[in-house]
């Protein structure tokens, strides 16, 4: 990605930078938290961008013949994105992330073959139970990320994510 689509979309701090400091805190914590990492206009063309989009779909529990839809779980809506079905804005984004997977590889010789990315649609009232991201033996998402498209959220609003520990203990750390 060019410099000064860098110098658009991300805070004022260089890609490598702020790549860095992903590395950094995942190297020491397990983890990282890079709060507007992008700008308030990148995020608002995300968000329109989304609300655009066709295709959204009840998202399911389990990976291939184990999928299956569980209302108790979760009642979100989810769209996969890739360069073929992304929009602009979208596209950019996942330009970023191949970036900071490339980076993470480099730094922390994780072995990240690919980026998956979703959209996911919470409604007021929508959920997602507390699980694993990847399960022993299917260690395939290896680094999560999460951006958030919300407009003027608040945290009394709900819907906030409590990521655990590294160690997986019930210790919340954002």
């Amino acid at each position: 990605m060019s410099t000064d689509v860098y110098s658009r979309y991300l805070q004022p701090h260089s890609e490598t930078e702020a790549f860095a400091a992903i590395s950094d805190d995942l190297s020491a914590k397990g983890f990282a938290i890079m709060e507007n990492f992008i700008t308030n206009e990148w995020v608002a063309e995300l968000r329109e961008e989304q609300q655009q989009q066709r295709g959204f779909r009840e998202a399911g529990i389990g990976r291939n013949h184990l999928h299956r839809l569980d209302s108790l779980t979760r009642s979100d809506q989810i769209l996969w994105l890739d360069n073929n079905t992304a929009m602009s804005a979208q596209r950019q984004y996942l330009n970023v992330l191949e970036e900071l997977r490339l980076t993470i590889n480099r730094d922390l010789q994780l072995g990240l073959y690919e980026v998956e990315t979703l959209a996911a649609l919470y409604r007021p009232g929508s959920f997602y139970k507390r699980h694993l991201d990847s399960f022993r033996r299917a260690n395939r998402r290896t680094l999560t990320t999460i951006l958030y498209l919300n407009d003027r959220w608040h945290p009394n609003d709900g819907g906030m994510l409590p990521a655990l520990s590294y160690d997986r203990s019930s210790r919340p750390v954002y």
